[in-house]
């Protein structure tokens, strides 16, 4: 299934609109530059699963969230219920 774009959010700055886009599809057979990846998973347990986001980008790219979640940039979870931001390394 290609991506879809199902809603965005245009957030205005001094230096110009920055645009959120939810999607759905097959993130792993996008072809554009993807920022950010936000994921929903029970804390602590980033287990790839073959029917989820966490399961496909191990199985296709071979990327581990749960390895990216023990290396946290920063860490939210006490102030805004968000477990971490990690900066991209490419």
């Amino acid at each position: 299934m290609a991506l879809a774009i199902v809603d965005r959010l245009v957030l205005p700055s001094p230096y110009g609109d920055s645009e959120i886009q939810f999607c759905c599809g097959d993130l792993t057979t996008n072809k554009e530059a993807t920022d950010i990846l936000c994921v929903s998973a029970f804390q602590g347990d980033y287990s790839p699963t073959p029917s989820s986001l966490i399961g496909a980008v191990k199985s296709k790219l071979g990327i581990s969230v749960r390895d990216l979640a023990k290396a946290k940039e920063l860490d939210m979870s006490s102030t805004l219920s968000v477990s971490h931001i990690r900066r991209s390394n490419g």
